[in-house]
């Protein structure tokens, strides 16, 4: 009886791609409910006192803000006070920029 050797490494090399795939899709995902939903990573920031990191997150903020159509004044405000906020939060979360038009934008650090 001839085994043949792609048969015989397909089963274990079949059930390796099974399980990576199985891991891959279930990364960021939790069950709340009976019902899938996506729980996006989070973390707190801790050296917003060095005024370098400070002023280069404040920078990246209000450029995004920039691009969703913001003017450049009302961007760096909404960034500066969007900081504030973030700075005093004692546990990871989002945290938001409002503009002058009532608009929210929420962000992930």
């Amino acid at each position: 009886m001839r085994i043949d050797k792609n048969r015989w490494l397909a089963a274990p090399l079949g059930l390796l791609l099974l399980v990576s795939l199985s891991s891959c899709t279930r990364n960021g995902l939790a069950l709340d409910g009976g019902q899938w939903g996506y729980v996006p990573l989070v973390a707190r920031v801790t050296n917003l006192s060095d005024s370098s990191c400070r002023d280069s997150l404040s920078g990246q903020v209000a450029a995004m803000l920039e691009k969703q159509g913001e003017t450049p004044d009302h961007a760096g405000a909404m960034s500066e006070d969007a900081l504030k906020a973030l700075a005093h939060s004692p546990e990871p979360r989002p945290f938001y920029a409002f503009s002058p038009s009532y608009m929210r934008y929420g962000f992930f650090v």
